[in-house]
């Protein structure tokens, strides 16, 4: 429930949002289209990709008494920080759960790492460039913006 409260408030912990009040990001989240927040509390359809089963942790019979929950449980923190979680995400940045299992999948990408020869998260493909322009014109196409709002930082009136 942590880790979904923490990536559903991901819109709002952006460092542009750290000065804005409750109420600008409650808007912000409520605007936000690309996440599933809107599904989960019922501001919007629920998608067909996403596992709702989270909701029924929140403790209610309906439907819509686990959505108003979850919204209550994630908005609680618009202000606030969730030290259990920030303490795990300190633990690792590659995984979240306890010391065996963090060990386990840092071990496994260190192994990955060695197999391709890299020590960096990505591996590029060799021998074929790619121009900006080109990869810029494909992120905006397939989010339905103009290639000039991709260089464009912060929000417009």
């Amino acid at each position: 429930m942590r880790l979904t409260r923490y990536i559903h408030l991901n819109p709002v912990k952006v460092k542009g949002m750290e000065k804005a009040g409750g109420v600008e990001k409650r808007r912000e989240l409520e605007g936000f289209r690309w996440s599933s927040y809107r599904g989960y509390v019922g501001w919007g359809p629920e998608e067909e990709r996403v596992n709702y089963r989270w909701l029924d942790l929140m403790g209610r019979r309906t439907r819509r008494g686990k959505q108003q929950a979850y919204k209550r449980y994630v908005e609680g923190f618009l202000g606030a920080e969730d030290g259990k979680l920030k303490e795990a995400r300190e633990a690792s940045g590659y995984a979240i759960g306890d010391k065996e299992f963090r060990e386990e999948m840092e071990d496994g990408l260190k192994g990955a790492r060695l197999r391709k020869g890299s020590t960096g998260d990505i591996v590029w493909p060799k021998g074929k460039a790619v121009e900006v322009s080109t990869v810029e014109r494909e992120v905006a196409d397939a989010f339905g913006v103009k290639v000039e709002d991709l260089h464009y930082h912060g929000h417009r009136c």
